[in-house]
């Protein structure tokens, strides 16, 4: 090779092809293959040097790669400045600057050892990853389970690199984060219908948050199915009260219950065990009878889940009871029931959502020690005077967002009575029978926004109307509490939405955001 390049660096190579150490350098034999044959870790063979015969560590410029043999102008240094002279070697003199493309046959390692390597995607962007130097896929990183640790929106391993779990051809997302996100990473369930099973563990807390109930895990039940049944789709056993006893503390699962004949039955829980009770065609639960039992009942530690069901018509006593237990509906309704729409017996957490419960005897909703938490919902037209009313609250904590509660009627404040409670009541429309129908000893209560036949409460953001009117609704009879003719009642412009509520009301129609008033109750128009 070149003895003008070697002068150049002040490099040991000595015209013949030696070095003075005595071993041949690697140019003269056959260069890359010869250091990646003999130095571990050394897989170039540079002119530049004479140490280890002339095997370096990393791909030198390209003036000192053995195959560059292409004439390029460089200034010699002689009096007449010629350029592409040639050495006694017969080799061609360039410029060393430092630059150059690739030229040799070997691979060179990589340095970012675990990640993504930038030299490894230039070379290969299916091995853009480094490990033990070499450049690898992420198949040989683990799979899914390294590209989800190493980036959570990209946990699945497809084509050598990590891309999000929408980018890959096959179902990546599991366990507590069974639902692959819109940015395509890998979450927990919020919603029934994102998961297979049809019901996710939402309620804050049970033990499997945000994990879907299993395929495994699921029982159908249709009454109008061949008795016994398997509790297979194809099969379905045709009886709920049957479907309830096989339900056993500690497990989890999902009744879906299929509409047409109505049930007339009962459903009864007992023990520390997750249980999603889901609707298919609105069907129809009207209790046992000649039993003075609940259409369906939570005790001892059940956390349940209840939506698209009408649990409707219980002749003797209440729709849900609940003792010691979660109980959340979503899309239920709770309407014509002897006692109360829901009964508190023990402190429970209830958490009532986008649900109707009206026409009930005894009265709407009661709780006794617990938490309740009643949003996009309606509460109408329960009691018959004597001693019921349309909420209960005997002590506990109450959070009333966006629903109305009209048109109760007991024998003390019609909408609201309060011992002990405390919570807030917000965005919501309160009007009885007759006025004033919140209590007084509802004054620890933090009201803001809303619609309210007692006077004295409507002070500040709050604004006074007249008693329960029921031209202002569509079908109060039937359970429908939406506005008719909407900007001749008296509850628009009242309601202010904040970050953390419900964006849509019960049918789904955005609410004003921003800064904007809209509709109190439960009906944006």
């Amino acid at each position: 090779m070149a003895v003008g390049i070697l002068g150049l660096l002040g490099c040991k190579v000595t015209p013949e092809g030696g070095n003075s150490m005595g071993n041949q350098h690697c140019s003269d034999l056959q260069g890359d293959f010869t250091c990646q044959s003999i130095y571990s870790g050394r897989p170039f063979c540079s002119l530049c040097t004479d140490e280890m015969q002339g095997c370096v560590v990393t791909r030198p410029a390209l003036i000192c790669q053995p195959e560059f043999d292409t004439d390029v102008g460089v200034d010699t240094g002689d009096d007449e400045g010629t350029t592409g002279g040639s050495d006694s070697s017969g080799g061609t003199t360039v410029a060393l600057d430092g630059t150059g493309t690739e030229g040799t046959t070997g691979e060179p390692p990589c340095e970012a050892e675990g990640e993504v390597d930038q030299g490894c995607m230039e070379l290969d962007p299916s091995r853009p990853f480094c490990f033990d130097a070499e450049c690898v896929g992420c198949e040989d990183m683990g799979g899914d389970g390294f590209c989800g640790d190493l980036d959570l929106t990209t946990p699945a391993c497809s084509g050598g690199s990590c891309v999000g779990c929408d980018a890959a051809a096959r179902p990546v997302c599991g366990d507590g984060t069974p639902v692959c996100g819109d940015e395509g990473a890998c979450q927990a369930c919020v919603a029934h219908d994102e998961c297979p099973s049809g019901a996710c563990h939402i309620g804050p807390d049970d033990a499997l948050l945000g994990h879907c109930f299993l395929p495994e895990e699921v029982i159908w039940v249709d009454n109008s199915a061949s008795c016994p049944g398997l509790g297979t789709m194809e099969a379905p056993m045709c009886s709920l009260t049957a479907a309830a006893d096989t339900v056993e503390e500690g497990d989890s699962r999902v009744l879906h219950i299929v509409g047409g004949t109505p049930y007339s039955e009962r459903a009864a829980f007992s023990g520390a065990m997750a249980v999603a009770l889901i609707g298919e065609g609105a069907p129809v639960i009207g209790g046992a009878p000649g039993q003075q039992a609940a259409t369906l009942s939570f005790d001892m530690g059940v956390t349940a889940y209840v939506q698209g069901l009408h649990v409707n018509g219980n002749a003797l006593t209440h729709g849900i009871l609940c003792n010691d237990s979660y109980v959340k509906t979503d899309q239920v309704e709770l309407r014509n029931n002897d006692g109360w729409g829901v009964f508190d017996f023990q402190p429970c957490t209830l958490d009532i959502q986008r649900t109707v419960i009206a026409g009930n005897e005894d009265g709407g909703v009661r709780l006794n020690g617990g938490q309740l938490s009643l949003t996009n919902a309606a509460v109408g037209l329960n009691g018959v005077g004597g001693n019921s009313t349309g909420v209960r609250v005997i002590s506990g904590n109450v959070d009333i967002l966006y629903s109305t509660i009209a048109g109760n009627d007991g024998s003390g404040a019609d909408s609201i009575e309060c011992t002990a409670a405390t919570g807030t009541l917000r965005n919501s429309i309160v009007v009885g029978a007759d006025p004033v129908s919140i209590s007084l000893d509802c004054f620890p209560l933090v009201m803001g926004h809303n619609a309210l036949d007692a006077a004295n409460f409507a002070s500040g953001t709050n604004v006074a109307v007249e008693a329960y009117n029921p031209i202002y609704f569509n079908g109060p009879t039937q359970g429908n509490f939406t506005l008719s003719a909407p900007p001749l009642t008296p509850y628009g412009d009242v309601a202010l939405w904040v970050a953390g509520d419900p964006e849509r009301d019960a049918d789904g129609t955005l609410r004003p955001m921003g800064g904007m008033p809209g509709y109190a109750g439960v009906d944006q128009p």
